[in-house]
């Protein structure tokens, strides 16, 4: 009994550190399960409504200009043309944007577009890119 009570005493403080590391442990796996759910896996689908074939069509979070690869697996995408990739959205974070290229190679931005809410998303020049109608 009195080697318990010595143990006791003496590792008083490790105990401690224990219920420490484990209170953080703890923690730590609750935070890593909702950032793991804050991720779902979408399916998008892309429609060229710009008017030209495009060459090109990649996509970035909201300003981060961290384009992905080209998701254009075809030589160009018509106008009218569809294309469906899959696309880990954070849902914290709903915001992305598409570049994309004519056959010209003149490139595009269409920024802030809600891949949370939209599962079809119509790619169209951006206003102040389009050619003044004659």
């Amino acid at each position: 009994m009195n080697n318990f009570i010595y143990l006791v005493k003496t590792n008083k403080g490790g105990f401690m550190k224990f219920k420490l590391f484990a209170a953080i442990f703890i923690l730590a796996l609750f935070v890593l399960n909702i950032s793991v759910n804050a991720q779902v896996e979408r399916k998008i689908k892309l429609v060229n409504k710009t008017g030209v074939a495009l060459s090109s069509v990649r996509v970035a979070t909201h300003d981060s200009f961290n384009w992905g690869l080209d998701l254009n697996i075809m030589s160009s995408l018509p106008n009218n043309g569809a294309l469906e990739f899959r696309q880990k959205i954070d849902t914290n974070l709903c915001s992305y944007d598409i570049k994309f290229s004519d056959a010209g190679g003149k490139e595009y931005i269409l920024p802030g577009l809600d891949f949370c809410k939209e599962a079809t998303i119509n790619i169209v020049m951006p206003e102040d890119k389009k050619e003044p109608e004659k």
